[in-house]
């Protein structure tokens, strides 16, 4: 189901396999919902991350984005978030007939005030891999 309803988000997207190729850096939008220190340090990261990779392109308007992200956070500890935060992070794809996005994936987990850029960098990886699978199928 995953691979079909990729291919279709593919056609969609893409429109053929040369976009793919005009699309090398996609656009990806980020909205972050932080009400404690570490989730705003871990968002701030995060677009900071996708904005200098080489691989991805940050916008601020949603509706440019060909990935859209949705991260929450709240805080894991009993210092108000201090030490901790729990986070929720989306991809979607976009469907720009006008209708809902396509869900692609989720994640979940925890990062520590002292972790905030290595937990950044592994979900900036994660969507690397999301970049990779759309280029990938639209090249079959």
């Amino acid at each position: 189901m995953r691979g079909g309803l990729l291919l279709i988000v593919v056609l969609v997207l893409f429109g053929a396999a040369d976009a793919s190729a005009q699309q090398a850096r996609p656009n990806i939008y980020v909205e972050v919902t932080a009400n404690d220190p570490v989730g705003r340090r871990l968002g701030y990261e995060l677009r900071s991350q996708i904005a200098s990779s080489p691989l991805l392109a940050l916008t601020d308007l949603d509706s440019e984005a060909w990935i859209r992200i949705a991260m929450v956070t709240v805080a894991a500890d009993s210092n108000r978030g201090y030490n901790m935060t729990a986070y929720s992070f989306v991809i979607t794809l976009a469907n720009f007939d006008g209708s809902f996005d396509y869900f692609y994936s989720n994640w979940a987990g925890v990062c520590g005030a002292d972790r905030v850029s290595q937990c950044a960098r592994d979900l900036v990886t994660n969507v690397v891999g999301v970049r990779d699978d759309i280029i990938r199928a639209a090249r079959n």
